[in-house]
């Protein structure tokens, strides 16, 4: 099953994500991935995978912090 039959397998999108490139000040390039639903939710990796699962840390500590 590919990724993207999975996610809907599981139901339907709460988040929806933009990925960009960038050249760090090391001149290694990162990826990040941002939510366009919640704009202050971003992660930072090496690939996209890393960028996604920084991103997903991310939504855990933003619930946490609001007491969901």
């Amino acid at each position: 099953m590919s990724r993207r039959s999975q996610a809907f397998a599981t139901g339907p999108q709460k988040f929806s994500w933009q990925l960009s490139s960038f050249e760090d000040g090391d001149g290694r390039v990162r990826v990040m991935c941002e939510s366009r639903n919640y704009p202050g939710i971003k992660g930072i990796g090496e690939d996209e995978q890393h960028a996604i699962r920084a991103a997903q840390v991310a939504i855990a500590t933003a619930a946490e912090k609001a007491g969901i």
